[in-house]
């Protein structure tokens, strides 16, 4: 019992704090600010669980006249996104915060009331299947239409970037123009996410559910054995990844029996399930397999996936004037399906090797100030390469024209016709 007692409190004393304090803009300390554990992350080596799904998340702590909070027992391997909400205030999200980094210092920007107008602003209150109301969900705008016509589906300045539920599950989005309509995605810690819901301002609030959602797993494998530690990304198919109905990519990892699970998956929906490149190079490629989730609680069991020698991709970037490539160039390689890309230092006379590439359609661009990738490339494309790989593609040599960086884009169509040829660069 005495030994039991001692491991319990030598692992209590192992845990961590974050402390700090919250101030306004005039550097006043704002009391009575809720600052909590939004999600959490590994600080090295793989995810197992969810962002939300960590023990820590959900601990909270209420600020005090001076501005101050300490949150405790805090897991040292760790780092956190911590979310401030205060009446009154716009809602803050720190994120990656390492509580062996020393003390927070944040501040919080009261909402203009004169944002608040009917027609400045659009309202909402969340609630789960049973009607109870859900707080601290992050609203955000997914797409919008001021009152003068104009329509965005990426933030701008003058409109609030997300809104936090409150303890009734209301939240309010602010506008420094008059709004005609906005399409708002909503994110809560156990809840599937949920977009394409539209709010008009100056109507009556309107309630809008969240649902647990489903589960989706499987197991992967590499000749006959497990493959733990692995990174797998799971991401709506390509036609329901408009503004208005993107619900973002979910990333888990494997344990150490290959099993991998997906929670809180939006019902109604196409999927792709994909092996991260970078986390799968190592051993092999695993092919993007799809998904349809059909109803919220569903369990989804995938079974064995297995992972298989992928294609090589070696060559050579050059440049048009003979000069030598900038010492930070990278290539950039995109999968067209899958939402994840591999950025690949290139060597110092612009060679590059990249293994395991899964056989599908990519799109290959370059980081390499100065330069963009030439029109004369067999398979260019809007800035980029486009094509199938599907073998291993050797000497691939790609060329470079001098760019400035503030010459105007040009606008250029996509090839459609690449999209069932291999990436060619130019012949040597």
């Amino acid at each position: 019992m005495l030994l039991a007692i001692s491991f319990a409190l030598l692992a209590a004393a192992e845990r961590v704090s974050i402390a700090g304090a919250i101030f306004d803009n005039a550097d006043a300390p704002i009391e009575g600010a809720t600052v909590y554990v939004y999600t959490a992350r590994t600080k090295e080596g793989p995810n197992l669980l969810c962002p939300s799904c960590y023990a820590d998340c959900g601990k909270r702590f209420v600020t005090q006249s001076d501005g101050s909070f300490q949150l405790e027992g805090l897991d040292p391997s760790l780092i956190f996104n911590l979310l401030i909400v205060r009446r009154e205030y716009a809602p803050l999200l720190i994120e990656r915060i390492d509580p062996q980094s020393g003390p927070v210092k944040a501040k919080m920007s009261r909402i203009d009331p004169a944002r608040l107008a009917p027609d400045h602003s659009v309202r909402g209150r969340v609630i789960n299947s049973d009607g109870q109301p859900v707080r601290d969900a992050i609203v955000e705008p997914a797409w919008l239409v001021l009152a003068d016509g104009s329509w965005t589906g990426t933030l701008r300045s003058g409109i609030d970037n997300m809104s936090i539920t409150d303890e009734r599950g209301e939240f309010v989005i602010t506008s420094e123009k008059p709004l005609k309509e906005m399409t708002i995605k909503i994110s809560a810690r156990g809840y599937a996410p949920k977009t394409g819901e539209k709010l008009e301002p100056a109507t009556p609030q309107k309630d809008i559910a969240v649902v647990r959602g489903a589960t989706v797993s499987g197991r992967v494998f590499l000749k006959g054995v497990p493959l733990q530690n692995v990174s797998l990304g799971l991401v709506q198919t390509r036609s329901a990844r408009g503004p208005d109905e993107f619900l973002g990519p979910m990333e888990v990892t494997t344990n150490d029996s290959g099993r991998f699970s997906f929670y809180c998956v939006a019902p109604q929906q196409d999927y792709y399930i994909y092996g991260i490149h970078d986390s799968f190079a190592p051993y092999g490629a695993l092919a993007i397999n799809s998904v349809t989730v059909h109803r919220d609680g569903e369990s989804v069991d995938l079974g064995d996936l297995t992972a298989e020698k992928g294609n090589n991709l070696s060559g050579t970037l050059k440049t048009s004037d003979a000069t030598p490539l900038p010492t930070d160039t990278h290539l950039i390689i995109s999968r067209d399906n899958a939402w994840h890309c591999s950025f690949i230092k290139v060597g110092e006379k612009g060679n590059f090797d990249v293994t395991n590439l899964p056989s599908e359609s990519y799109s290959i661009s370059v980081h390499c100030p100065g330069y963009a990738i030439s029109t004369k490339n067999e398979s260019y494309s809007y800035r980029s390469l486009r094509g199938l790989i599907t073998r291993d593609l050797e000497n691939l040599t790609i060329l470079l024209d001098p760019a400035a960086p503030d010459a105007p884009r040009q606008s250029e169509p996509f090839r459609p016709e690449l999209a069932g040829k291999l990436i060619a660069g130019v012949t040597n």
